[in-house]
């Protein structure tokens, strides 16, 4: 290597650690578009009645619903979407008033209305979702909508799920594993 391409490479680095600086939201997307693709997932909208819905999809086989928690949105499951989009077609929403799905002043945010909010975005993509994905309030808002809309729902996978009391101990335990 001559002197020539060392300073080349030192200003090339140069360069981009300033860019780095100087346009943050530019490298935000940058990554984002980056990570959603490395998750085979894609961004889509969907307009209901209640929201004008930003969603994630991709990948094959039966569908799995992931609902995000509280705080959170539908870029939360890219690190895990590369595994699930090879035996599932992904859906991940922004739950309205998270993510890139705004919400309007009238709407409620309790568990019930996002609850019926997202049976509305699932009907309207005319889709059943076999399995449900929550974490945190997301899970809480997934075994709300297994219970009220069972059918056709195979699984439910809870991830730290809020709203989710424990009646006893298990018949199966860590003991018996």
């Amino acid at each position: 290597m001559g002197i020539p391409f060392i300073s080349f490479l030192i200003l090339a680095g140069a360069l981009l650690v300033l860019s780095w600086y100087r346009m943050p939201l530019a490298w935000a997307r940058l990554l984002l578009a980056a990570g959603r693709s490395h998750a085979n997932l894609e961004s889509s909208q969907l307009q209901t009645d209640s929201a004008d819905w930003h969603y994630l999809s991709g990948g094959n086989g039966p569908v799995l619903l992931a609902i995000h928690g509280f705080g959170a949105d539908a870029d939360n499951w890219l690190k895990i979407a590369p595994e699930l989009t090879k035996q599932f077609t992904v859906i991940a929403p922004d739950l309205p008033g998270f993510g890139s799905t705004a919400a309007t002043d009238d709407l409620a945010f309790d568990i019930n209305s996002q609850v019926e909010r997202l049976h509305a975005f699932v009907t309207k993509l005319g889709i059943r979702p076999a399995v449900l994905v929550g974490s945190s309030m997301g899970g809480w808002i997934a075994a709300t909508y297994a219970r009220r809309y069972p059918k056709g729902i195979k699984a439910i996978w809870l991830l730290g799920p809020l709203g989710v009391s424990v009646e006893g101990v298990s018949p199966v335990s860590y003991t018996h594993l």
